[in-house]
C-alpha cells in the first residue's frame, strides 16, 4: 500500500473515531408525562420525563441546562420546578422530609430552576453525560394554599449540551395533573424488591386516625392465582399523603402458609374496632378454573385489632361455606370481590362472593354464580345467604339501602350486572344479567359501589357513588354519583385519565373520599395510587358539605 493512501486510511479512521466513538452526539429525546395526580402541597411532583440517549463509545456531552414552561389553572400553585437525574428507568421518588425513609430515593439534584411571569422556566447547571442512556425528571411543588381540582403541566422546550440550545420539539405529552386534597403513591414497582403489586383493598379504622390497606405482592412475575402471590398490608395517618413500610401478612410459612394468597377484601367493623381482610387461597395450587371440591381454592379472613397496624395469621373457613363436607359440597371454587366489603346497619358482615358449581360437583353443567357470605358474630363464623343474584358472575361489589335492601354490581364488559334483594338473597328483584344502563361502562374490571352518605344518619343526600375505567380499555378511572341509592348514575369523572385499572374506595369521617387504584406507570408496572377528595369536587360543585349542612358518617 502507498504510503499517501494509507496516510488517507488513517485519516478516515480518525474522522470516524471523532464522529462515533470519542465524540458524543445527542439524538431527539423522548418526553413523558409523569404523574396525572398530585395532592395539595406535594414536593417534588414528577410531572415530566426525557429519556435522553447519548451516542458514541467514548466520551461524553455537557448537559447545562433545560427551559420549557408550565401551565396551571392558578400559576399560584405551583412553587417550584426543579430538575433531577434518575438512578435507573423507574418512576422518580424524593423524600426530602424522610417521611417513608423504606423506599429508595432515586433521583440526584440537577438543579432548581426560575419561573418568569409567562410561566415559562429556565433551570441551569452542569452534569457530564456519558455514553448510554439517561432520566431527566421536572418536577414541582404544589403550593399548601392550591384548590382542589385544579390542574399542573409542564413542557420542555429546549435543552443546552455543549454550550448549544436544542429544541425539544415534542416537549408536551398528553395529559396533566389534577391536584386533588391528598395523593400519595402507596406502592411503587421495585419497592421491597418487588416488581409487581395489584389488587387494591382500603378501608378506614374505626377511630378514624387511620388509611388501611391490603394488597398483592407478586415478587417477580404478575400472574394470577395459583401462582404464589403474598399480601402485605400498610397505613397512613395523614390521609393518604405518606405510607407504612408494607408487612408480609399472608403466604408464608408463618402468615397462613406458604403458597399462593391474594384478592383481598376489607371491612371495618364499627361495634368493636376490628378491621376484616377476606382473601382468597391456593394451597392446592389450584385456581378459580382448576379447583374441584375435594381440592378447593380456599377462602380465608385475617383480623387486625388495632386499626391496621397489626395482623392475625389467617383463617380457614372453607369448609363452613363451600366444598367436600361442606353445607355445599357441589361448589368447585369461589373468591370474593376484592376491595371494600360491606357491615349492615345491623351489625352483620358481608362479604359478595362469585363461584363455579354444578349439580354433582364436576365440570357437568357448570354455571358461575354470586352469593352472599354474612357473618353475624364479627367474623369468627361465615354462612351462605340465599341463593344467586345473577349468573355468568365475576367480581362483584354489594350496598345496603336504607330499607335494609341489598344492592350488587357484578363486574362485566359494559355496564355490570345488576339485582336488588329485600330477604338477604333469598329472592331477587331482576332476571339474571339485568345490567346498570347509566354510569360507568366500557371494560370488565373489578371497582367500587358504596354509600358515600345516608340520609338515615342526618345527611341533606342519598348518595353511592361506583369507580372503574370508563373506557373499552383499562384507563380513564372514574367516579359517578347516584342520588337514587345506586339505581341510576350522573355522568361520571375522570380521576386518572391514563391507563388505569382496579379501584377501591373508602369514606373518611371529614366526609372526603378515598380511592386505590391501579395506575399504569413509565416503568411499565402498576403503581399503586391514593387520592383523596371532596363530595363538591366529585360533582362538579352540585353537592358540598358545609357548616350548615356537615357530613355525618354512619354510627
Amino acid at each position: 500500500m502507498k504510503k499517501k493512501t494509507l496516510l488517507s486510511l488513517i485519516a478516515l479512521i480518525m474522522a470516524a473515531i471523532g464522529a462515533y466513538g470519542n465524540d458524543t452526539s445527542l439524538p431527539p429525546t423522548k418526553v413523558e408525562q409523569g404523574k396525572v395526580t398530585t395532592g395539595i402541597g406535594n414536593r417534588d411532583v414528577p410531572i415530566l420525563r426525557s429519556t435522553i440517549t447519548v451516542n458514541g463509545q467514548t466520551g461524553a456531552v455537557d448537559f447545562q441546562g433545560v427551559t420549557g414552561k408550565i401551565s396551571a389553572t392558578n400559576p399560584k400553585d405551583v412553587k417550584a420546578v426543579r430538575a433531577y437525574f434518575a438512578a435507573n428507568a423507574r418512576e422518580l421518588f424524593i423524600d426530602k422530609d424522610g417521611t417513608m425513609k423504606w423506599r429508595e430515593n432515586n433521583g440526584t439534584l440537577f438543579a432548581e430552576g426560575k419561573i418568569a411571569p409567562d410561566g415559562t422556566y429556565t433551570i441551569r447547571g452542569n452534569r457530564n453525560l456519558a455514553a448510554g442512556t439517561h432520566y431527566l425528571w421536572i418536577a414541582l411543588d404544589i403550593s399548601k394554599k392550591a384548590q382542589e381540582g385544579h390542574t399542573v403541566d409542564a413542557t420542555i422546550t429546549s435543552y443546552t449540551v455543549d454550550s448549544k440550545v436544542i429544541e425539544e420539539p415534542d416537549g408536551n405529552p398528553a395529559h396533566a395533573a389534577t391536584i386533588f386534597l391528598t395523593e400519595g403513591s402507596v406502592l411503587m414497582p421495585m419497592d421491597k424488591g418487588s416488581l409487581y403489586y395489584r389488587i387494591p383493598a382500603i378501608c378506614t379504622s374505626a377511630d378514624g386516625k387511620r388509611l388501611v390497606t391490603l394488597t398483592d405482592d407478586r415478587k417477580d412475575h404478575n400472574a394470577d392465582l395459583p401462582y404464589h402471590c403474598y399480601v402485605v398490608a400498610q397505613y397512613s395517618e395523614d390521609k393518604g399523603r405518606t405510607w407504612s413500610e408494607p408487612v408480609t401478612v399472608a403466604g408464608t410459612a408463618e402468615t397462613g402458609g406458604d403458597y399462593g394468597h391474594g384478592d383481598a377484601s376489607l371491612i371495618t367493623n364499627r361495634q368493636n374496632g376490628d378491621i376484616i381482610g377476606i382473601m382468597t387461597s391456593s394451597p392446592n395450587g389450584t385456581g378459580f378454573f382448576s379447583s374441584t371440591p375435594q381440592k378447593p381454592q380456599c377462602w380465608k379472613t385475617i383480623v387486625s385489632h388495632d386499626g391496621g397496624r397489626t395482623w392475625e395469621a389467617p383463617v380457614d373457613h372453607t369448609r363452613e361455606l363451600y366444598a367436600a363436607g361442606s353445607p355445599h359440597p357441589n361448589w368447585l371454587a369461589g373468591f370474593t370481590g376484592s376491595g371494600a366489603g360491606l357491615q349492615k346497619r345491623d351489625g352483620t358482615l358481608v362479604s359478595p362472593f362469585v363461584n363455579r358449581e354444578s349439580p354433582d360437583g364436576t365440570t357437568n353443567n357448570m354455571t358461575q354464580n354470586y352469593y352472599n357470605f354474612m357473618s353475624k358474630d364479627g367474623g369468627h363464623t361465615w354462612h351462605v345467604s340465599g341463593t344467586s343474584g345473577t349468573t355468568a358472575a365475576d367480581e362483584p361489589k354489594v350496598l345496603e339501602r336504607n330499607n335494609g335492601d341489598l344492592a350488587i354490581s357484578v363486574r362485566t364488559s359494559g355496564y355490570n350486572y345488576y339485582n336488588v334483594t329485600s330477604d338477604d338473597g333469598e329472592t331477587w328483584q331482576h332476571a339474571p344479567q339485568t345490567r346498570f344502563t347509566t354510569g360507568i361502562s366500557g371494560n370488565a374490571c373489578d371497582g367500587e359501589y358504596m354509600y358515600w352518605c345516608s340520609t338515615l344518619d342526618g345527611n341533606p343526600w342519598d348518595i353511592v357513588f361506583q369507580t372503574g375505567p370508563n373506557n373499552p380499555h383499562r384507563q380513564n378511572l372514574s367516579i359517578a354519583l347516584s342520588t337514587d341509592e345506586g339505581e341510576t348514575f350522573l355522568t361520571p369523572k375522570t380521576i386518572c385519565p391514563r391507563g388505569s385499572a382496579y379501584s377501591a374506595a373508602t369514606v373518611l369521617p371529614d366526609g372526603t373520599v378515598g380511592v386505590y387504584f391501579e395506575e399504569e406507570g413509565l416503568y411499565g408496572c402498576y403503581t399503586m395510587h391514593f387520592v383523596r377528595f371532596s363530595l363538591n369536587w366529585a360533582s362538579n360543585g352540585q353537592f358540598s358539605f358545609t357548616k350548615k349542612s356537615p357530613f355525618h358518617p354512619v354510627p
